[in-house]
């Protein structure tokens, strides 16, 4: 009983003790709560810090990015890459005026070439050369002779009054050239005759006849030949006989024959600076008959009259 008593009074001890340890615990915890808005505020300055700083490097990106935006624009204006002309710019706030248009050497444009648009320009123009009786008596004593007469007028060239169809029995030249100036010491009883004057054929006839004379005027045809070459060295004269009919169309002058074919002119040729006329190539046919296999305006290059 003793014992029991014994052990109440030291439990009732020990928890007094124990209150006693904890009372001034208790009276420390407002303290300790006071101080608690005291750190509350240096945290809230210590994260105001870095928020200041970072509005700080935006304001200062903002500058860099709108400085740097300034400097490629001045340069871009000035690049070729971007091509503002300077005298437009200046002009805008002047009156309405039409200005020529400024022409950028730098830019090349490229036009679609369409083939039917091709023009080709000639780097020639058509040489007229005017035939006459050779005035160099040495030229003369050097060519080959012949005996014959002539007592019609040309064919090939019937509008000069010194130009003869000549014929020594057997075959007949067409043009041949008589001395008609009589100034000159070279005798008149003798043509001349070359009927290509691309190629050195020439000879004289000795006229077994009198000349004969023309008492009326030749009419004048100056857009005639007696021989012509065109630009792509064809050659040409004028048919002395009768002249053929092709399509329907007349045909004034001819070619030789190369390789079943032939060029002949049709009708008159055009005079100008660049001479032309209508070409048509004939071919020769299995049913023996000209037919035609081209049809063109051509440049002649030279004429002989």
């Amino acid at each position: 009983m003793e014992n029991d008593q014994t052990n109440l009074l030291k439990e009732t001890k020990n928890k007094e003790l124990v209150n006693t340890v904890l009372t001034p615990l208790k009276i420390n915890l407002p303290l300790d709560n006071k101080m608690a808005p005291t750190n509350n505020k240096d945290e809230e300055d210590e994260t105001k810090t870095p928020k200041l700083v970072k509005i700080i490097l935006v304001l200062l990106f903002s500058i860099i990015v709108f400085f740097l935006a300034g400097v490629f624009y001045y340069f871009a204006l000035k690049s070729s890459f971007i091509d503002v002309p300077r005298e437009s710019v200046e002009k805008t706030s002047l009156p309405a005026k039409v200005n020529p248009p400024i022409i950028n050497e730098d830019i090349v444009v490229t036009t679609p070439i369409i083939k039917e648009d091709i023009v080709v320009v000639p780097t020639f123009v058509t040489k007229v050369v005017d035939y006459k009786f050779p005035i160099d008596e040495n030229i003369l004593k050097n060519i080959r002779s012949i005996d014959g007469y002539c007592d019609e007028v040309s064919v090939a060239q019937p509008y000069k009054e010194d130009a003869f169809l000549c014929t020594d029995s057997v075959k007949n030249y067409d043009p041949c050239f008589a001395n008609i100036n009589k100034d000159l010491s070279i005798q008149p009883d003798k043509v001349v005759c070359q009927t290509n004057p691309l190629l050195p054929e020439i000879f004289i006839i000795n006229l077994t006849k009198p000349l004969l004379k023309t008492t009326s005027p030749k009419p004048i045809n100056d857009n005639w030949a007696w021989f012509l070459e065109l630009e792509d060295g064809t050659q040409l004269s004028p048919y002395i006989t009768a002249r053929p009919t092709i399509d329907g169309e007349v045909a004034f002058y001819g070619s030789k024959i190369v390789n079943g074919e032939r060029t002949v002119l049709i009708g008159n040729l055009v005079k100008g600076e660049i001479w032309t006329a209508k070409k048509k190539v004939l071919k020769w046919s299995t049913n023996k008959n000209w037919i035609t296999k081209s049809s063109e305006i051509v440049n002649i290059k030279t004429v002989w009259q």
